[in-house]
């Protein structure tokens, strides 16, 4: 009897002390709350977006989307619905703004914030939905709509008929900054609940 106790004891001392088992058993566990840590930060950061307090939208911002909800409206939730996550490995999870364009990148501009340079092209483009906006007509005729001669320029004369050109003394727009991820990260009753995920996974393989 006494044999078989000692081996018993053996075995479970010898796979304590097998570093190879530790690990599988820890990146198991670990492995089971990755997706649970990656929701519970998403819907953090949804709750951020609501309810903070972000600089207000500008007025033409808030006719485009809709809301004067910053980050989030009835038009462009975009962003919002944009925020989500992906687990990378067994002890590790992305949660964010996947990208889908390697030429601009929406969320980092509208999180850090922006000063965009005014170009020619978007002097024109404001030049011509302002005389959309007064329905004159030209020497050849043009009038309304007919002055607008891209897909863009009509999107946006559809949500708004009451555009002005760019003064010579506008150079830049300047978007401000809203950072969102690092609010809704710095919170320290957020922190201490992601800890617990981890620390409970942790504490699971070293009983095991």
């Amino acid at each position: 009897m006494g044999i078989k106790n000692n081996e018993r004891t053996w075995k479970i001392f010898a796979r304590a002390i097998d570093a190879n088992r530790f690990h599988a058993d820890l990146k198991e566990e670990l492995s089971k709350v990755a997706g649970k840590v990656g929701m519970l930060a998403v819907r953090h950061v949804r709750q951020t977006i609501a309810g903070y307090g972000f600089t207000p939208n500008a007025e033409l911002t808030v006719v485009l989307k809709g809301s004067n909800e910053p980050l989030k409206g009835t038009k462009g939730a975009e962003l919002w619905n944009s925020v989500t996550y992906k687990v990378l490995s067994w002890n590790t999870v992305f949660v964010g703004v996947l990208r889908n364009s390697d030429q601009y990148n929406v969320a980092l501009a509208v999180h850090n914030g922006s000063v965009i340079p005014v170009t020619d092209k978007m002097r024109g483009m404001f030049y011509y939905l302002w005389k959309a906006s007064l329905k004159e007509s030209d020497e050849s005729g043009k009038t309304g709509v007919d002055w607008l001669t891209s897909d863009r320029a009509r999107f946006l004369f559809e949500q708004y008929q009451d555009w002005k050109p760019l003064k010579a003394s506008t150079t830049t727009i300047i978007i401000p900054e809203r950072p969102f991820f690092d609010v809704a990260f710095s919170v320290k009753t957020f922190q201490d609940r992601i800890k617990k995920y981890w620390r409970g996974a942790i504490i699971r393989a070293l009983k095991a």
